[in-house]
């Protein structure tokens, strides 16, 4: 019995009727490298590089409706020629991409392809000169729609396409620690064990948790103790320094104290011996001289 044809072409890793920058003649090792090199544009190049944060899948089946010159089989490095008669084909597309939930790398894959493939066909028509055009370009090229225009919704549809790739990847970091863990534990032949070591875990952290309290609360009793003996060793010595220092100070301020003491003692002696008459005494005497002086006569009653 032979091997349906079908079968010996899907056999095949480069089939050799593929055109030189078809997507079916390039290596699945070379597949991203090809992604890169379909268009310079900095958005697409941003989508691409997105897509090394995604975990590597089986390949995943086509959408329903997908076309087959975006996906890895296509053999011919130009789009057919229903993309170029009319956008209709085009905008088709566009919308399929934005209905079509990225959910692996295989399926992100393709969109890039997709959006590739169109991006670089589009540069081609834009920069086609007749003049210049080799023999393998196709005729079509000359009278395609894919103008400017063409290039800005796929552009948008791009971004789109990124935002899509980073949900993804952000449910995947947040996911992974979970899968890792379910791995093993998710099979039915080790539900019931898993339930056990969890159930003996459990009791074996709460074990290790209150030994680790006991021996912080026995750690803290140590410190406290310790403070206290660095304190009464510590407290006499230092109460005696300080006074020491502080000795001649004292001293001096005991003597400048008992220096005003005497002064203000003093001063209370002699107000109380001038409130007692010794200053009345010492104001009459004063009379008196006055009194005396003015009785002298003058120099003019001398003279006569």
């Amino acid at each position: 019995m032979s091997t349906p044809a079908v079968h010996l072409k899907g056999l095949v890793g480069r089939p050799s009727s593929a055109q030189l920058g078809a997507p079916a003649a390039v290596p699945m090792k070379d597949h991203m490298s090809f992604l890169r090199a379909l268009s310079s544009n900095p958005k697409y190049l941003h989508f691409v590089e997105g897509l090394r944060d995604l975990q590597k899948e089986q390949a995943s089946k086509h959408p329903e409706g997908w076309p087959s010159w975006a996906t890895w089989s296509w053999e011919r490095s130009y789009l057919p020629n229903a993309l170029h008669d009319s956008d209709n084909e085009l905008l088709k597309f566009l919308q399929l991409v934005k209905s079509t939930k990225v959910s692996s790398f295989a399926s992100a894959m393709r969109v890039a392809l997709g959006l590739g493939m169109l991006v670089r066909e589009c540069k081609r028509v834009i920069e086609y000169e007749a003049d210049e055009a080799t023999p393998d370009i196709p005729s079509y090229i000359s009278t395609s729609v894919l103008d400017i225009k063409c290039l800005d919704l796929i552009l948008e549809t791009v971004s789109t396409a990124r935002g899509e790739v980073v949900r993804l990847s952000k449910a995947r970091v947040g996911k992974q620690p979970q899968e890792v863990a379910g791995i093993e534990g998710d099979r039915p032949g080790n539900i019931a064990q898993n339930a056990a070591d969890g159930g003996q875990k459990v009791q074996e952290d709460t074990v290790e948790q209150q030994q680790e309290m006991k021996l912080l609360e026995e750690e803290r009793e140590k410190m406290v103790m310790l403070k206290e003996e660095m304190l009464e060793k510590g407290a006499k010595p230092e109460t005696h320094h300080v006074d020491k220092g502080h000795e001649d100070r004292a001293d001096v301020e005991e003597q400048e104290k008992d220096r005003e003491e005497q002064v203000v003692e003093k001063r209370t002696k002699r107000r109380k011996l001038e409130a007692s008459g010794t200053s009345h005494k010492k104001s009459r005497t004063d009379d008196i001289r006055r009194s005396s002086r003015a009785r002298q006569p003058s120099k003019k009653a001398l003279r006569k």
